[in-house]
Order: structure tokens, then C-alpha cells, then sequence
């Protein structure tokens, strides 16, 4: 690779890593093909996107990118990855993959909070990664949101029911009188 195509490539992972959701660094090293192979698969299906960078040019798109905090974890063999989207979908994907793989070792990460990004160690991607999907999440709390309502509407049918109930028994009794 000549080096003005190394420039416009760390250029284009640097404005690939302008507005990530999370960014999580890996050691890859003793993965075949195929299990590299399926790994860019998983992540792709999880809306993030996997590369094997020079340390020095992951160093130099992340600053770049105004990323900070995974220059420690730059070192021997790396893969980056990286989602705009759902940070815990894609730490649930990598942590399935690394039980799948066992050479696949989490280094760090960070994951945008609010403003800032925020560093990742071990514990916190193993929280992260057993978050419930962003979609989950969402249905939650519509169901919180929902449950004073129907428990309203539960009450309120209740009223005109029991009096329908209480009708019907009093009818009932009327005409047990009424037969003897």
C-alpha cells in the first residue's frame, strides 16, 4: 500500500469514528479466517463495523476522530470495533463471540454518554453486554407508562360490571320467588 492510500484510509476510519455510540478494541490474534470471517458477520448484524488497523493509524483516526482513552489498549494485535448504534447490542454480540472464540479478547472500550465518552473496562462491558436491546428497553417502559391507564380502565369497568352482576343475581333471586 502506497503512502498516500495509508493516509486516505486512516482518514477514512477517522471519519468513520467521528460519531460512534461505542468503540471497543479486541486482540484477534489466534482466530482463523472463517472465525474472523464470521465475526465481521455478527457485528455487521448488529449495526457495527470490525477492522484490523496498524495500532499507530487506530492512534492516529482516533484522535482524530476526538476519541480519547483506548491509546493504552493499542497494543499487539488489534481490532477495532464500532457501532453509531445500539452500544449494548453490539457488546452483546462480542461477548458471544469471545465465549464462541476464545482467542478473541476484550481489551477496553468507551461508549458516548451524553457528551463525553466514557471508558469501558472488563466489568463494565460485561454489564453493558447484558443489557436488554435498545427495542426491549422501549417496550419496557411503554408498559410502565401504560399500567396506571389500564389499571384505571380496569377499574372503571369494574364498577358497571358488578352492578350488571348484582342485577342479574337480583333478577335471579326475583324469580326464584316469583316459581315458588
Amino acid at each position: 500500500m502506497q503512502r498516500s492510500e495509508k493516509h486516505h484510509a486512516a482518514e477514512a476510519l477517522a471519519e468513520a469514528l467521528r460519531s460512534p455510540a461505542a468503540v471497543f478494541s479486541f486482540d484477534f490474534r489466534g482466530l482463523t479466517v472463517a472465525e474472523v470471517t464470521d465475526l465481521r458477520r455478527r457485528v455487521r448484524e448488529a449495526g457495527g463495523q470490525y477492522r484490523v488497523v496498524k495500532n499507530s493509524t487506530a492512534r492516529w483516526a482516533l484522535r482524530n476522530a476526538g476519541i480519547a482513552g483506548l491509546d493504552d489498549h493499542l497494543v499487539g494485535m488489534t481490532g477495532i470495533v464500532w457501532s453509531v448504534g445500539d452500544p449494548a447490542s453490539l457488546a452483546r454480540v462480542l461477548r458471544e463471540s469471545s465465549q464462541d472464540f476464545e482467542a478473541l479478547q476484550f481489551k477496553g472500550g468507551i461508549v458516548a454518554q451524553r457528551e463525553s465518552m466514557r471508558p469501558v473496562d472488563s466489568e463494565r462491558f460485561e454489564a453493558l453486554a447484558k443489557l436488554p436491546g435498545k427495542e426491549t428497553l422501549q417496550g419496557q417502559l411503554a408498559s410502565v407508562i401504560a399500567a396506571p391507564i389500564r389499571n384505571l380502565m380496569n377499574v372503571l369497568e369494574g364498577v358497571p360490571r358488578n352492578l350488571v352482576l348484582l342485577l342479574k343475581a337480583a333478577e335471579e333471586k326475583a324469580a326464584q320467588r316469583g316459581s315458588e
